[in-house]
């Protein structure tokens, strides 16, 4: 950034700032790169958790190929999912989900935005990534069933890479600091 604010200020001198300014911007723009790892932790007692999917779309269509790695199919009590998205060669937005289910717990989760086959699974992962003058903004989503509790924390150790670990508990944990005490 501070490159282009350089390269920016001495082109203000010359007739060819516009110009500049537009190459600089696109530039930019298309070098927009992030990578994304997530792990869920299980601290339930007696549940797994079912990975169903993840699928990832935006204004150009399908985005599924940034998710390279996705979760085991079952993460049994005190285990950990794991899944990774490199963005590569995708410069534009778009918004992502992954699903869960937990065997012998009723879902409340109900979202008509979803692909049919997960409009009521739960839990869920969702991101949305957008590409601002060459960074990304990326947002996050977390919702579990009933009252079974969520842990967010943020591990993130660079630019350009978010390290995310959610944690799924029972009813009545305070599940945001056992999260934190085992991160």
């Amino acid at each position: 950034l501070l490159f282009v604010v350089v390269v920016l200020l001495k082109m203000a001198s010359s007739n060819i700032f516009v110009a500049g300014l537009v190459a600089v911007l696109v530039a930019v723009s298309v070098d927009a790169r992030w990578t994304g790892n997530v792990m869920v932790v299980n601290l339930m007692a007696n549940h797994s958790l079912e990975f169903l999917n993840c699928t990832a779309e935006g204004k150009q269509g399908d985005a599924s190929s940034t998710i390279l790695v996705k979760p085991a199919t079952v993460t049994k009590p005190q285990e950990v999912a794991r899944f990774y998205m490199d963005t590569g060669k995708i410069d534009w937005d778009f918004s992502g989900h992954c699903w869960w289910n937990i065997p012998g717990v009723k879902s409340d989760c109900h979202n008509p935005d979803f692909p049919t086959p997960y409009r009521n699974a739960c839990p869920w992962i969702g991101w949305d990534r957008v590409v601002v003058l060459g960074q990304e903004q990326i947002t996050w989503n977390f919702e579990t069933p009933g009252h079974y509790g969520i842990g967010d924390v943020a591990v993130t150790k660079r630019i350009g890479h978010d390290s995310k670990i959610y944690c799924v508990c029972e009813p009545g944990v305070n599940c945001q600091k056992e999260c934190a005490d085992i991160n």
